[in-house]
């Protein structure tokens, strides 16, 4: 043997003998949520894995719950709506968006009688919606672009999985609520009885579900948040090429028929790595922070649920996104 294969050898057996480096582990906290398909999927297929993170999921009741988990120190990320970013950062809460996940794409409606036929005819009558909440901010859009506000209705606080017994029961004359609510209250005496009046179809990125990290993980993990961006995007990856086997994983997830998951789907629109960031840059969209996030700080501001409204820069870091475009 030569002097250079013994040192190729000594080499190779070195690196052998080497320890793997262990993953980093990361604690996520969600809800169920048909939105978050490409995070169950890239956790069925061990995808994560492929990019050294362990991801430990954790599903919470409420989304309430993913702030506190957040602000306690047991989770390391979690999926909020944006709403729920900007009044945690306005609290003093030090966490960054990283991904933008889904847009609500008709999943959150105000649903009505069908005597009852525009947001016009809302004036005066009595709608309910959980206060602070999406719903919130999706029938404020809607009675904006319709030359109302809220004083022009009798505003109720209603959760938003009780609208369809107000409704029924005839305690209030219109409801905002999500998916699957929405389609079983339109579905109500054969379709003959209620219908959407407006939804989130309207207002594309109005209603937004992102992945935030605590910034104290970034500072000390930035390849780990990478990792997960990158097993993400496998996931969403396999949601388009493998349709069929991806619908199993999202039911087995959300505990639901497979059958009733392209409908689910069809309720939310899942933006790909070329299209997410342009949220994070100022434009008239809709879909960017800068915009949604105005109407969004404004709306909490004046229901005094934030003091000040935090600078929209302030809410994300763009960085992981930019760094895996064009790769």
């Amino acid at each position: 043997m030569s002097i250079y294969s013994k040192i190729l050898q000594g080499i190779a057996f070195y690196f052998l003998m080497q320890p793997l480096q262990a993953a980093t582990e990361v604690r996520l906290s969600l809800v169920s949520w048909v939105g978050y398909a490409p995070l169950y999927i890239a956790d069925a297929q061990k995808q994560f894995s492929q990019h050294g993170v362990d991801v430990k999921i954790t599903s919470l009741s409420d989304n309430a719950l993913l702030v506190d988990a957040l602000k306690k120190g047991t989770a390391d990320a979690a999926t909020l709506t944006y709403d729920q970013v900007i009044t945690a950062i306005a609290d003093g809460l030090a966490i960054k968006v990283v991904l933008p996940i889904d847009y609500s794409n008709g999943g959150d409606a105000i649903v009505a009688p069908k005597t009852i036929t525009d947001i016009a005819a809302l004036k005066d009558k009595k709608v309910g919606f959980n206060y602070l909440a999406p719903q919130d901010i999706l029938l404020t859009y809607a009675l904006k672009k319709n030359g109302l506000t809220q004083k022009d209705i009798t505003p109720d606080n209603i959760p938003a999985d009780s609208i369809q017994g107000m409704l029924e029961s005839a305690k209030i004359d219109a409801g905002v609520t999500y998916e699957p609510n929405v389609s079983t209250i339109a579905g109500l005496a054969g379709g003959q009885k209620f219908h959407v009046i407006f939804s989130s179809k309207e207002a594309p990125g109005l209603i937004t579900d992102v992945l935030v990290f605590a910034q104290a993980f970034i500072d000390k993990n930035p390849e780990a948040v990478k990792g997960i961006l990158k097993g993400y995007l496998d996931g969403l990856k396999f949601l388009k090429d493998k349709p069929d086997n991806a619908q199993k994983i999202i039911a087995a997830a959300l505990g639901v028929p497979k059958a009733e998951v392209p409908a689910q789907l069809a309720t939310v629109y899942i933006p790909n790595l070329e299209e997410m960031d342009m949220v994070f840059k100022p434009s008239e969209d809709m879909r960017s922070l800068f915009t949604s996030g105005k109407l969004i700080g404004e709306l909490l501001l004046s229901k005094q649920a934030v003091k000040t409204i935090p600078k929209t820069e302030d809410t994300f870091d763009a960085s992981f996104i930019a760094s895996l475009v064009g790769q």
